[in-house]
């Protein structure tokens, strides 16, 4: 009884467990960090943007402290990997990561939660719990010794070849893509120069006649319609292409970097002076730097080239596989294993969490986006159907309309020069009659009192304008006395 109280006693359980919870801690703190100090950055982003393009003082201040924050935790995360196996540390830190973006980018108002974050967060948590209870108890402490015997071997100098061996050769296939010109940035561009964006006039019923294609044209673009598919389904897999090769570059420079973390913190154990004197701790750190470049850059190509929503999800899912196949297979983490299909199925969950967690908030922006887009083309087609009407009333009666024998109507071929002078001889025309009206009517007001009340009058132009002064005094009476006769002449 007193033994079984000894060994369920919380002393023994925190010293027994003691790397594993230092381990997940440090994990979890260093996801929460990383997700925190990037929503910071992009909240400076933000405001930069707003600002027209230059930091405000608040905006300069959360870059700085994101900065400074993110690599904090970025080698915060690294001290995991000396208490607890890879494994863990690259599922605990991914699920932290993730909801803790969700999280703070509805706090720094860069995005509403929704649906799929609480529920992506819920998996998420459920299944790093999961996979840290089947991992079972922490393996013996990871000395030099140690390391050198696990990394000797020649299953892990294999699995090490192929980890590198399939770097390269997706930086090679890029660098072809790229010297081939035929990246999906540069064929991105391509579409966007093809796809007609310049302004099309040809959409209301004025213009509709002349934009319909004739028969000839029709098909042709039948007969291209499959070639346009064959091409397009191409272009699809070179996309494919490229981003499993981004992501290949990504996934394995991230688990090589595991492994030479748990080098160079393998050194550290003997001290720093003997660490610095040790040619394991110079050789981690290099291969570890130089892994850490790589992992950025194709992250950053990654998300510059390709589809972010292609490229996110499968980085992440590729990221977490490899990483933990490498702790599992070189440093023999496997043999810590109490469950294997608790495991599997935890890692399963994990990531159908993790892809609810990346998509899902894409997923709705890219519909609000369509939804958008959708109102104003509706707007711009209301607005220029307006326009066109009016249009249509007002050359009515400068433009005349063709009538075949059925009597039907059909829209007149007008040139532009033409459409002008004909508007312009109509306002001049207007013009015309309505001077010759103003003329016609002051003529008369002046001869009010030499005129019946009971004449009739006919609008027609003042004719005495024309007359020069003397014959037109001249002509006063006589056509008073015409006006005067003209009822009795009727």
């Amino acid at each position: 009884m007193e033994l079984h109280s000894v060994i369920t006693s919380p002393a023994t359980i925190l010293a027994t467990y003691k790397d594993v919870l230092i381990c997940v801690v440090a994990s979890a703190l260093a996801g929460v960090g990383v997700g925190f100090f990037g929503c910071l950055l992009s909240s400076a982003d933000k405001q930069r943007q707003l600002n027209g393009g230059k930091h405000t003082e608040r905006s300069r201040i959360r870059f700085i402290l994101g900065a400074i924050g993110s690599t904090i935790f970025g080698v915060l995360s690294l001290v995991g990997l000396a208490y607890g196996p890879v494994a863990l540390v690259v599922v605990v830190r991914a699920g932290a990561t993730l909801p803790a973006n969700a999280l703070f980018s509805q706090v720094f108002h860069l995005r509403p939660l929704t649906s799929s974050d609480a529920l992506g967060t819920l998996v998420t948590l459920s299944g790093v719990v999961c996979f840290t209870l089947f991992q079972g108890d922490p393996g013996p402490e990871v000395t030099v010794s140690v390391f050198m015997d696990v990394v000797a071997r020649p299953v892990s100098i294999a699995w090490n070849t192929v980890l590198v061996v399939a770097t390269l050769a997706a930086v090679l296939y890029m660098m072809k893509e790229r010297i081939q010109k035929r990246s999906c940035l540069l064929r991105r561009s391509r579409r966007l120069n093809s796809s007609g964006l310049w302004p099309n006039f040809h959409h209301g019923r004025f213009w509709r006649k002349k934009a319909q294609p004739q028969e000839g044209e029709r098909e042709e673009r039948e007969e291209e319609k499959p070639m346009e598919a064959t091409d397009t389904r191409r272009m699809c897999n070179q996309d494919l292409k490229e981003v499993l090769a981004v992501c290949i570059v990504t996934s394995c420079s991230s688990a090589e970097m595991d492994v030479a973390a748990k080098g160079w913190a393998a050194a550290l154990k003997l001290g720093p002076a003997a660490a610095l004197e040790s040619a394991l701790f110079w050789i981690s750190v290099v291969v570890n730097v130089i892994f850490l470049v790589g992992m950025r850059v194709g992250t950053i190509i990654g998300c510059h080239r390709c589809d972010v929503l292609l490229f996110i999800p499968i980085s992440t899912v590729l990221n977490i596989f490899v990483s933990v196949a490498t702790g599992l297979v070189v440093l023999e983490e496997w043999q810590q294993v109490d469950s294997w299909t608790g495991l599997a199925s935890s890692s399963l969950t994990v990531l159908g969490g993790i892809i609810m967690l990346v998509t899902g908030p894409a997923e709705a922006e890219a519909s609000r986006v369509e939804s958008s887009e959708e109102e104003s083309e509706t707007v711009e087609e209301e607005s220029t159907s307006e326009e066109e009407a009016e249009c249509g009333a007002v050359l009515c009666g400068a433009v005349e309309v063709d009538t075949d024998e059925e009597g039907q109507q059909r829209s007149g071929t007008v040139s532009v020069s033409e459409l002008l002078v004909t508007t312009k001889m109509h306002a001049l025309a207007n013009m015309n009659l309505n001077h010759s009206r103003a003329a016609w009517s002051k003529t008369q007001r002046a001869h009010g009192p030499l005129i019946r009340e009971s004449a009739r009058w006919s609008s027609a132009p003042n004719l005495q304008n024309l007359l020069p002064p003397a014959a037109s005094m001249h002509a006063v009476p006589m056509f008073s006395f015409v006006l005067l006769c003209s009822p009795y002449m009727s």
